[in-house]
């Protein structure tokens, strides 16, 4: 799965910041971002895309709920933290 965020992230906050949950239970994911890139002065919010699969095995569809959670210990390239946790729950579909 891909995460999304609206500006280049600091690839150190990574690891702790992003986490996926199944029943409850927290899965080990491997993350892959690429390093923030130079700002753009005309723009510097420019789309960061953080992938994100589980270690042990690939999710497969089905009815059960997952949860994608982003904590404050993720911090932009600029060192500043989210503000709140954010919770996104999901189902995977074929």
């Amino acid at each position: 799965m891909e995460v999304v965020f609206s500006e280049a992230m600091e690839p150190e906050s990574l690891p702790g910041g992003i986490a996926l949950f199944e029943d409850e239970q927290e899965v080990l994911l491997v993350l892959a971002a690429p390093p923030p890139g130079p700002e753009r002065a005309d723009d510097p919010d420019q789309p960061y895309g953080v992938q994100a699969r589980p270690a042990a095995r690939i999710l497969e569809p089905g009815p059960r709920l997952l949860v994608l959670v982003l904590r404050v210990a993720l911090r932009d390239a600029q060192g500043n933290a989210l503000p709140e946790e954010v919770r996104i729950e999901f189902r995977v579909t074929p």
